[in-house]
């Protein structure tokens, strides 16, 4: 007897090889124009016109594309979707905006630079993925980065890249984004904005990731600014303790990253700010790298599936919904296993948070 998985499968390609491109809604009523490249466990995958794809489970699409998969006539045999493969969907070609630079400047600091890149000259984001290096590197090259540039073109997001330098040697006082940083960020983005016609731009939520000295900026700005960060990375920094977290911070989700060869301070320091937050219902997750040192390791794989689910769970039109602790999912950290939060029997204010399964797993995937 064949599963839904793979009747699904049958027909979805079917649909997909007799019609190529058409539109699919998801739940939010946010619909996209693409292609079906395959299914598997239940979960589409779909060619957008920008040549990139998207998975999505069959269960978050809107009611009338699931009956029309249940629905659609069986076509295709797995031999006949290899003798047939679907041809690449026609789509018009988008264009690009940027990169484009901006240089402002702020007390105690040399350098305060940005770059931006947009995947569309045409149409408005949803977001910025706010990209920070470590320790006062110039990180505007991960701008034009294919993996970074991937993601925003299927989150339908752009890129701001950073270059913070402290004037003094050896210091990051950037970090600390309140005083003067953040500011900085965002003037760059409102600045981009006027010249562009793009009034998205003053309001626009912000994924952050960044790595060491770029983790604790991201840490400070959730903390200056939470209304503005849809979700926050912090990937191997060493220093936080002396900025308070907020409630409202405790309420953006966000992924703690350790590497188990990094220094004992780093270790320690992170894990304190994972364990004082998440006892007081941080929806935080931390992920140890066993084998990683103080290098990027493998977060920025991590972070695209928790920056999927993240806008997928939270991002509805133009608002970030509050996120439901219960609804998500559950990370034993001393037995390495996953549960959803209704089934977790461990200690869930010790458990790393998760927003769906799928971080989940990808969280797993690295760990173990």
């Amino acid at each position: 007897m064949q599963t839904m998985a793979s009747v699904a499968l049958s027909c979805l390609l079917g649909m997909a090889h007799a019609q190529g491109v058409r539109n699919f809604t998801d739940r939010q009523g946010r619909t996209v124009s693409a292609s079906l490249v395959s299914i598997t466990d239940d979960v589409v995958e779909l060619r957008m016109a920008t040549g990139s794809s998207i998975r999505v489970p069959i269960v978050e699409l809107s009611e009338p594309d699931q009956e029309y998969i249940r629905g659609a006539p069986e076509v295709m045999t797995p031999g006949d979707m290899e003798a047939s493969p679907i041809p690449p969907a026609a789509a018009e070609p988008t264009v690009p905006l940027g990169p484009w630079d901006y240089s402002t400047k702020v007390s105690g600091m040399d350098n305060v630079d940005f770059r931006i890149w947009l995947p569309d000259a045409n149409t408005p984001v949803r977001g910025m993925i706010a990209l920070v290096p470590g320790s006062n590197g110039d990180g505007r090259a991960q701008a034009t980065d294919k993996f970074w540039q991937d993601l925003a073109g299927e989150l339908g997001f752009g890129l701001i890249a950073c270059f913070f330098k402290d004037s003094t040697t050896g210091g990051s006082g950037y970090c600390y984004a309140a005083r003067g940083s953040g500011a900085a960020l965002l003037e760059a983005l409102e600045a981009f904005g006027k010249e562009h016609s793009r009034p998205e731009m003053k309001t626009v939520p912000l994924l952050l990731w960044g790595h060491s000295a770029g983790g604790q900026f991201n840490y400070n700005f959730a903390c200056w600014k939470p209304q503005r960060t849809l979700g926050f990375v912090v990937n191997k920094g060493g220093f936080y303790y002396d900025t308070p977290c907020t409630t409202a911070t405790r309420a953006v989700p966000a992924m703690l990253f350790i590497g188990g060869k990094d220094t004992e301070v780093r270790m320690t320091n992170i894990t304190k700010l994972f364990d004082d937050n998440r006892a007081r219902g941080a929806l935080w997750a931390l992920c140890v790298e066993p084998n990683s040192d103080h290098g990027v390791g493998n977060s920025r794989e991590v972070t695209r599936t928790f920056f999927r689910s993240v806008v997928v769970t939270r991002l509805k039109g133009a608002d970030m919904a509050k996120l439901d602790a219960d609804a998500g999912w559950l990370g034993d950290l001393q037995e390495l296993t996953i549960a959803p939060a209704s089934k977790f029997k461990g200690n869930i204010r010790k458990a790393a948070w998760f927003p769906d399964e799928a971080t989940a797993q990808a969280w797993m995937a690295v760990v173990q």
